[in-house]
Order: structure tokens, then sequence, then C-alpha cells
């Protein structure tokens, strides 16, 4: 099991240069790199850090993993086509159609899409805790800046839940206290879309307000409250598992296999009556799944000689097979038909 430092964000493996400069001789760009970099998700970073190590061991080639946030990684993937920029960047959603403008305007083809596997985003809390079963409408409850001020009357309120039993009775009386995610990660575009759209559109007058002006409920569902009942943690799982440990009423948004490699500190939330497993994570049933993506630089295929085979390491049944290293550290491998067709895309788009 790997172990991600908690302060860290910048995993370096192999050589004590773990990048190059990007100038031969200082006059000339370099062509070719022989190390690889790579950004964006914290929620993947575990998975390239695992397979960067692995790949080390097989062919002493220096990998570079920096968490940086999906919305930071995207960024720094699309804006530089150059050998100074990286060769791949990790993802814990889809890529936005302003990144796929902007990898448009800047490199010569396409990047290379690998949904690598599949994810839960994890309600999380100190292990002593007494479970709790929410639903998502709770959760929106929870969280959002303004609430309806009834099921019928979509007036907007200011949120006057503090305590978990004010929401729905059955649940503690327990202070409403979360830490996640920054703006920048996929995790938060993710739980905004999967749970508090999802929550909103159970308050009728909501899901009404979806129909006659999508952009006003969008806002009106993904706005986060700033009276401190939701606090931003940075882009480091981790981190968020460690504040836990100082907060023991809190609630903390991670990645599944945060939860698996954690599982003597922290235990899940479930939603609507399920938990997160690698089960329920597959079939979609617990209400917070998603795919993981990698998206690979096409450009620097011939540039990055190493590129090539990482990226087969990382789709290799070593790495993703049923009991690959990466599905032992929690990730849930995709079904085997898209394995197979992203292994074979891939292959005809390495020949080219």
């Amino acid at each position: 099991m790997i172990r991600v430092a908690l302060l860290s964000l910048l995993l370096c493996l192999g050589a004590p240069a773990c990048m190059e400069q990007n100038e031969g001789n200082g006059s000339s760009p370099q062509s070719q790199r022989d190390n690889i970099r790579i950004v964006g998700s914290s929620t993947v970073f575990p998975f390239s850090a695992k397979t960067a190590q692995e790949f080390r061991n097989k062919a002493d080639v220096s990998v570079v993993v920096e968490a940086t946030g999906s919305g930071g990684g995207h960024k720094l993937f699309c804006s530089d086509a150059s050998l100074n920029s990286p060769d791949i960047v990790n993802s814990s959603r889809r890529q936005k159609k302003s990144e796929i403008e902007a990898c448009r305007e800047t490199l010569e083809r396409p990047p290379f899409e690998i949904a690598l596997g599949k994810d839960g985003i994890v309600l999380g809390q100190l292990v002593e805790r007494p479970m709790m079963d929410v639903s998502l409408r709770t959760i929106y409850l929870s969280l959002a800046e303004t609430v309806p001020a009834s099921e019928s009357d979509c007036t907007p309120v200011g949120n006057p839940y503090r305590d978990w039993n004010e929401i729905d009775g059955d649940l503690p009386e327990r202070p409403i206290l979360f830490y996640g995610p920054p703006p920048t990660s996929g995790t938060r575009d993710t739980f905004a879309e999967l749970v508090m759209q999802a929550g909103a559109r159970q308050i009728q007058c909501l899901a009404d307000l979806e129909q006659s002006s999508p952009e006003d409920f969008r806002q009106r569902a993904e706005t986060l409250r700033e009276d401190g009942r939701w606090i931003d943690s940075g882009e480091n799982d981790n981190t968020i598992i460690q504040t836990l440990l100082n907060s023991p009423n809190a609630i903390g948004l991670f990645g599944y296999s945060f939860l698996e490699q954690n599982r003597n500190r922290v235990s899940a939330l479930s939603i609507g009556g399920v938990l997160p497993s690698a089960a329920s994570i597959r079939s979609e049933a617990y209400p917070i799944s998603r795919p993981l993506y990698v998206y690979v630089k096409t450009d620097h295929l011939t540039r990055v000689p190493p590129l090539r085979a990482f990226v087969a390491e990382m789709l290799s049944d070593d790495a993703i097979g049923a009991d690959g290293y990466l599905t032992r550290i929690g990730l849930v491998p995709v079904e085997e038909a898209i394995l197979l067709d992203t292994r074979a895309a891939f292959e005809r788009l390495a020949t080219q």
C-alpha cells in the first residue's frame, strides 16, 4: 500500500534531477526528454504515484507526480505544448469544454483520454462516531447558502440549520461541519453535480425552477454556505483525513481509495442506505460514484520516449486487473470491454 506524505504534493522517483532543463546547450530547445511529468487530481494521485513507483522499478525512469487539483492540472497541461509542460494530467472529472478548447488552440493533436477506473466520493468521519445515514436532500439542506422558504415557496432564506437533527429528527444532535476540496478540485465539481444538484431536485419548487431557469437553479443548488459550516481544505485528500482527527464532529469529503487506506481511522456515512464499496461504486448503486480520467499529451509520445511504456504499464493487468496493484489500493476497475477498447486505441495511436 502506497503511503502519500501528508504535506508533500510532489513525488519524485529515480534520478536526483526529476526534470531536466528544456534548453539543450542554452541556445536551442531540447528535442526529447527521458523523464515523465504528471499533474492534476489529488484523487487520482495515489494511482499515478503507485504506477510511477512500479514503472521506476521496471524501467529505471524518473517520474514526477504533482497534485495540483484537476482544474489546475488541465490549465498546466493545455497551456503549453513544449517539453516544459506536463505529459499527463490526472482528472477526477471529464475534461470541460473550455479545457478542450484550450488544448485545441495549443496542441497539434488532441490528448488521448483514458477512463482509468471508477471512484466514489466518501463522506467520512472518525470511526468512533455513531453511524449516520443521510439523503442527498439532507446534504443539500445542510450545505446550501440559501434554502427555500418551504417545499412550494422557493423564496431563498439564509440557511438556518446548525445541527443535523434540525434537518432530520432521526439524525443526531451534532453540529454540521464539513471539510472539503476547493473550487479548483474535480471532486468539488462532481460533488456539486451529483450531490448538491441532485439533492436540490428533491425539493419540488427547486425542481420546477430547474425547468424554468436552469442557470438560477444551478446557482441556488451549488452555492455553499460561508458561515464556517463548510471549510475548503486544499487539494490533498490526506490533509482532510488528518483534519478529521482533530475535529471529532466534522465530516470530510475524499476519494474512496483514501477510505480503503485509512479504515482504522475513518468510516463512511451511508447515502440513502448505501455504503461506498467496490461493488456499490462499480454498479453505481452508491449515489456519488464517478469515473476517473487520465489524459495523455499525444504530441509528447514521440518526444518523451518512456511515455508510451508508462501508459502501457498503467493500462496493464498488473496495474488495473482484478488483482492489480492499483485495484488493491482502492481503484475500482472499469468494465473489461472498456479497458480492451482503450488498450487497442492506444496501441493504434502509439504506432502512428
